[in-house]
């Protein structure tokens, strides 16, 4: 086995120093698309068709539908104390 095999560098004798260490790839967080979680997606979708059916169903059952999607969604996405409010 030559030298350049064992080394992964195509010319060693050229290169001064230790090699330099591989940069380390990141590692995605399970569970998570563009760091968003699959349960917060999911929430998001139940207030918009909670909006869409109240939308649908006349002006007084878009108003009553209004305040639930509201929940939904600040429960999904706001943070209180450095953690997500449904954790």
């Amino acid at each position: 086995m030559t030298l350049s095999a064992t080394d992964h560098r195509p010319f060693p004798e050229l290169a001064v120093g230790p090699a330099a260490p591989a940069a380390a790839a990141r590692q995605p967080r399970r569970g998570r698309l563009f760091g968003v979680r699959a349960g917060q997606l999911v929430a998001t979708q139940v207030a918009a068709v909670a909006l869409l059916v109240g939308g649908v169903n006349g002006p007084i059952a878009l108003a009553a539908s209004t305040l639930p999607a509201l929940l939904i969604l600040a429960f999904t996405w706001l943070r209180l104390r450095r953690r997500w409010a449904f954790e």
